[in-house]
């Protein structure tokens, strides 16, 4: 559990270099939405830990990305977004989606087994790294 942590803070370090010099309309919407990565991960880390599956893992990836594209879009106010970062919020929502769907089919044509979770899943502190880290990217 203490990976969750880490990469919380690690990602709350990126997103305060990332906001600096601080940006006074916005100054803290990155470090939200690093929270909100984190939060989803860990949410969907306590679904799948007992008893262990990487069943979710793919697709937690890809709503947790959703969510931090919508939440950027929100927090920052859909007025205020040029069409620039229109269109790169919808290029990569459809790439998430594109990539979420084959990774989670994947999984459900090998009856919802990740042959790269064999040996780690049944280490719960290498386990709950993979999701942290899964989140921190």
């Amino acid at each position: 559990m203490y990976s969750f942590l880490i990469c919380l803070v690690i990602l709350q370090a990126i997103a305060w270099i990332g906001t600096y010099p601080h940006d006074e309309e916005y100054p803290y919407y990155i470090n939200y939405i690093a929270v909100l990565a984190i939060v989803t991960q860990l949410v969907a880390f306590i679904h799948a830990c007992y008893p262990p599956s990487e069943k979710y893992y793919d697709i937690s990836g890809c709503i947790t990305y959703i969510i931090c594209i919508a939440s950027s879009i929100f927090l920052r106010g859909p007025v205020n977004l040029s069409t620039r970062q229109w269109v790169l919020s919808v290029c990569v929502l459809i790439w998430c989606i594109r990539l979420g769907h084959f990774l989670y089919s994947r999984i459900q044509r090998h009856n919802g087994i990740d042959f790269r979770f064999n040996t780690i899943k049944h280490d719960f502190n290498r386990f709950s790294k993979m999701w942290a880290l899964q989140g921190k990217c």
